[in-house]
């Protein structure tokens, strides 16, 4: 066994004996727990049937003593009697009953009664801050309440049942306006925990004592098992290294026993490829082609030329060189190389192994197969690539740049929510001015990630037309023209009229809109944005959208569309951005056939240096 397995065993050990411990220490506890439960269930259940019984016969008649007075809040007329023998007996009701037995209980057993409401006849029935909880509790379905409560001092259990109205109850009761059916307070009962903890503690101690015992048996098991079976892997070891031995000297004197007969042996083993046995100076020997092999020469008339007559002149000598470095080092050597034939290029692998003094023997494969199965799995990693690229981005909008606007909507709610009340009539209009810019920032979001995601998806419609620019321009500018007025921003326009694309309407606006949103976005008050087109010598369009804004610097301008960088910055007025709005526009332009480009220069205002970015994109101008 390995020192490795031997802590596995070990730490697996460690693990069934604390799971042991936790499981028996929870029984014992739980077990306490019902233990104490039942207990105050009985007690409880015997002072329901007295009352019960007591209830039946509207109450019973007691001789007035020291300790048992007339009950000054029973309202009886027949509270008090005095028997034809000059007896006096008082009434006594349920509640007077229960007191009188938990006085009884608390003298001889170390246990309290307390009957209690939270509408008490008597002002000493009323309810502790427990007590009160629990009745209120009550009212919520709760059935009963065990809890242990503990102060500096002591610890005891605490039972709480709920008294419902019965009609015999009505007598006493029905003038605070119970009904049948009512819970018109309860019954708790108290009784000290130290001995149900003591005799837990114990529990506990015997089983945490048990478990060491069988943890430390089972410890000093598993070491001597160790110990056993390293000695006997030991041996093992031994012999296998002596085996090893005799089987490499078994080996050479098999080589040199075999040596006349390594060349059919190789020939059978690489069938049905081709064979060759070539001298140091890339002469072919021999040759072995299969009947399966489709050469368009034989074998025999290969025998006796030169590599450098066979291949192409660079290849031939790269296997000569492959050849001698296989004799000099005595170590197989593996050569790939192409050929173009008439109909189509293949690809050889070449195995290359000392045979003879200054021979070799070289196998040649045909692998084009596997090379073009290669680079169909290539092909398939960068498109997997790509797909974690985007998977990685959308979660990463849907992290953090999702929850931002949500956060801030949020908050305002919140902020209107507490202080409405006390809010004036400018601070309200400037929250909701907050907040409509918001839910307008997390609504362009949202519209890109699920055009983006669409897209993606290659669910998105494609319906390309032939329109005039202009009027698509106009309509894209409604929703911007309102925040850039706000900034103090200028947008011009120079479209000429006649000038058309052929495009999907809906999708081009969209890519306007998200550029010139992004201008508006990074472009400080006072600025000016210019959007213009013209006509191209190659039947294109070319749009370019000019801001006087912040610009960017070019380690951000080569990073703009990538999807595995994080290019997303706030906007000059503190607008949130993603990112995704300008690899969602580059997309879209080359499902036109149209390309997206960016020249930027980064603003430096302390230094005296203007700046602004200017997007580029092309479309064509007809079918």
């Amino acid at each position: 066994m390995k020192a490795k397995h031997l802590w596995y065993i070990t730490i697996f050990w460690l693990i069934v004996i604390m799971v042991s411990f936790s499981w028996n220490y929870y029984i014992i506890k739980t077990n306490t727990f019902k233990l104490v439960e039942n207990k105050a269930r009985a007690f409880f259940s015997q002072i329901v049937v007295a009352r019960s019984w007591n209830s039946s016969h509207g109450g019973v008649y007691v001789p007035v003593t020291s300790q048992t007075q007339p009950n000054p809040y029973l309202k009886d007329s027949l509270r008090d009697v005095v028997t034809s023998g000059g007896m006096k007996l008082t009434k006594v009701n349920p509640a007077f009953m229960t007191r009188q037995i938990a006085e009884i209980n608390q003298h001889e057993n170390d246990l309290q009664f307390h009957i209690t409401s939270l509408n008490p006849i008597r002002p000493a029935n009323k309810a502790d801050v427990w007590e009160s909880k629990s009745l209120i509790a009550f009212q919520q379905k709760v059935p009963e309440i065990l809890e242990l409560v503990a102060d500096d001092s002591s610890s005891q259990y605490r039972y709480m049942a709920p008294l419902i109205t019965e009609k015999s109850c009505l007598k006493c009761h029905a003038f605070q306006g119970y009904k049948v059916g009512d819970i018109r307070g309860g019954i708790s009962i108290s009784f000290p925990a130290a001995i149900y903890t003591k005799s837990q503690n114990s529990q506990i101690l015997y089983l945490f004592i048990a478990h060491m015992l069988i943890l430390i048996i089972g410890l000093f098991g598993i070491y001597k098992y160790y110990s056993i079976t390293s000695h006997y892997f030991s041996v093992i070891k031994t012999k296998n290294e002596e085996l090893e031995a005799d089987d490499i000297l078994l080996r050479k004197t098999n080589k040199e026993l075999n040596a006349s007969l390594a060349q059919n042996r190789a020939t059978v083993a690489a069938m049905p490829d081709v064979l060759f046995l070539i001298d140091y100076e890339g002469i072919l020997l021999n040759c072995q082609i299969s009947n399966t092999n489709p050469m368009v020469i034989s074998g025999e008339k290969l025998i006796g030329k030169s590599l450098l007559d066979v291949l192409p002149p660079m290849i031939a000598e790269q296997v000569i060189t492959t050849i001698k470095k296989a004799i000099d080092t005595n170590e197989l050597q593996i050569f790939e190389y192409s050929l173009d034939l008439p109909t189509e290029q293949k690809w050889f692998e070449l195995r290359i192994v000392s045979s003879a003094l200054n021979e070799v023997l070289a196998i040649s494969r045909d692998i084009t197969d596997r090379k073009q199965a290669e680079a169909q799995l290539h092909l398939k990693n960068e498109e997997l690539v790509k797909i974690v690229k985007e998977k990685n981005k959308f979660f990463s909008i849907i992290a953090h740049d999702l929850r931002s606007p949500f956060n801030g909507f949020l908050g305002l709610t919140q902020l209107m929510a507490e202080e409405l009340p006390d809010m004036s009539l400018a601070e309200t209009q400037k929250i909701a001015v907050s907040m409509r810019n918001s839910a307008t920032n997390l609504f362009r979001l949202l519209e890109n990630l699920l055009d983006w995601s669409s897209m993606q998806q290659g669910l998105i419609s494609f319906n390309r037309e032939v329109a005039q620019l202009a009027p698509i321009v106009d309509e894209s500018m409604a929703i911007i023209l309102e925040p850039a007025k706000i900034k103090g921003i200028e947008i011009n326009f120079d479209i000429p009229a006649d000038v058309t694309v052929f495009a999907d309407r809906n999708i081009l606006q969209t890519v306007i809109r998200n550029i010139v949103t992004n201008a508006v976005k990074f472009t400080r008050s006072g600025g000016k944005i210019n959007v213009t087109a013209k006509s191209t010598v190659d039947n294109s369009v070319e749009v370019s959208i000019k801001d006087s804004g912040i610009g960017m610097c070019q380690a951000l301008v080569d990073d703009l569309f990538r999807l595995d960088v994080q290019t997303n910055r706030t906007g000059t007025g503190g607008e949130p951005s993603s990112g995704l709005g300008l690899i969602l526009c580059k997309d879209f332009i080359e499902m036109h056939g149209g390309k997206l480009w960016v020249v930027s220069k980064e603003q430096n205002l302390a230094a005296g240096k203007e700046g602004g970015s200017t997007f580029y994109f092309t479309l064509p101008m007809s079918h």
